[in-house]
């Protein structure tokens, strides 16, 4: 009778530890605004980024895989993936694509992190907090679509945070809909598709902070350096 007395007393203190356990984790939009006041601290910032795509919910497959950085030294800011780069100066940014050769010059309408994987408030406009656990020293959210009929690729989200720093260590963003899937026979099949994004310190560091005059010259007229010169720039300052 002892040991059934000890058993049901083990059982509630399990349940009572893991309810207060869950009843102390931040909500997610706390947490959001963590690692938002941590990355303005970190200067600068030098991140290495992979994105992999699985085939399915929660299958192994990849299906590809690429790299990514993100670079930010004060008011001076890159992205870079997929053969195209993002940078971001104190009153001008640049898109450059390098498989389309173009360069579009414009003015600094919105802050680099706002448009960077780093920007975790975006998520708050189109998601809501769904489940929030603590795996392996990672704060653990899911985010769920609030409006399914919201046209946006993926209706659900899973961001792990370090519990320690609230760096982003990695994003799971699931597609809304079933997207096709070649084998290496070609043959189709559809299913739902899981980008993964990892965020790390880089082992390259950067001498030098990318300077606006080693991409464009602004007198006479603008113009790209030398090592553009087979690209077209695109002036979108005036719109």
């Amino acid at each position: 009778m002892k040991t059934v007395k000890n058993y049901f007393t083990s059982i509630f203190l399990l349940f009572f530890v893991y309810h207060t356990m869950v009843a102390q984790l931040p909500s997610a939009k706390e947490s959001i605004d963590k690692i938002e006041a941590y990355y303005k601290t970190v200067n600068p910032l030098n991140l290495e980024l992979t994105y992999t795509m699985y085939k399915g919910v929660t299958g192994n497959q990849i299906t590809e895989s690429y790299k990514g950085s993100i670079y930010k030294n004060k008011t001076i800011s890159s992205m870079k993936v997929l053969g195209s780069e993002v940078l971001q100066f104190s009153e001008v940014q640049l898109l450059i694509d390098n498989e389309q050769k173009t360069v579009i010059y414009k003015k600094n309408e919105h802050h680099f992190l706002e448009k960077s994987p780093l920007d975790m408030s975006s998520f708050l406009a189109y998601y809501k907090e769904a489940s929030a656990v603590i795996k392996e020293h990672h704060l653990v959210y899911e985010m769920i679509l609030k409006n399914i009929s919201i046209p946006v690729p993926y209706n659900r989200i899973v961001l792990y945070i370090n519990m320690d720093t609230y760096a982003i260590e990695k994003q799971e963003l699931y597609l809304s809909n079933k997207v096709p899937f070649f084998d290496k026979e070609g043959k189709q099949t559809d299913d739902i598709g899981r980008m993964e994004i990892t965020f790390q310190s880089s082992s390259n560091p950067i001498k030098d902070a990318p300077k606006l005059q080693d991409y464009v010259l602004l007198k006479p007229e603008l113009q790209l350096v030398q090592r553009y010169a087979n690209y077209t720039i695109i002036d979108q300052t005036n719109l």
